[in-house]
């Protein structure tokens, strides 16, 4: 009995404080029934992407997308940061391969086209490469994580494709 008292306690004081907080204006411009001024460009997203993993699970990368549209929204800048880590602990004799990523972008004005951007690709267990690109005009970003030999340029063992970035989602 002392227990569930103790619990419906925490549970009112929770709910007492949440409706402290709701109370609290956001800022201090609503507070005071001032309008906030704007931006002369227009509000960009942000987000994280990731962990994705290549088909046997001995790559993954992961990072973020910022979308930056211009001030009448027909343009836009999409910038992808991420890190590529190669997790696959075996010998190149022993069938040790190196982490890769492909990344593809479907352009605004596209119909049904996707185009490959960037790859990216790393040969060391245990350690990581980091990597930025920009694109221009972009509608949608995937990436695509997989395996690859080390002089070797067609991937294996890859995951499925990954949906990054997508404009619809603003």
């Amino acid at each position: 009995m002392k227990r569930t008292r103790s619990i419906l306690t925490t549970v009112a004081t929770t709910v007492a404080a949440g409706a402290l907080v709701l109370a609290v204006p956001a800022n201090a411009a609503a507070a005071n029934n001032k309008p906030v001024a704007s931006s002369s460009a227009s509000a960009g997203s942000f987000d994280y992407w990731g962990t994705y993993y290549s088909a046997n699970y001995k790559a993954k990368a992961k990072g973020t997308v910022r979308a930056e549209w211009d001030t009448e929204d027909e343009s836009n800048s999409v910038r992808v940061k991420g890190t590529l880590y190669d997790i696959d602990y075996r010998t190149y004799s022993k069938g040790g391969k190196c982490a890769y990523i492909r990344f593809q972008t479907h352009g605004l004005a596209d119909d049904a086209s996707w185009t490959n951007r960037k790859t990216y690709k790393h040969c060391g267990a245990g350690e990581w490469k980091s990597f930025t690109f920009w694109n221009y005009d972009v509608d949608s970003i995937r990436a695509k994580v997989c395996q690859v030999g080390r002089y070797d340029v067609t991937p294996i063992k890859c995951g499925s494709w990954k949906y990054l970035y997508s404009a619809d989602d603003e």
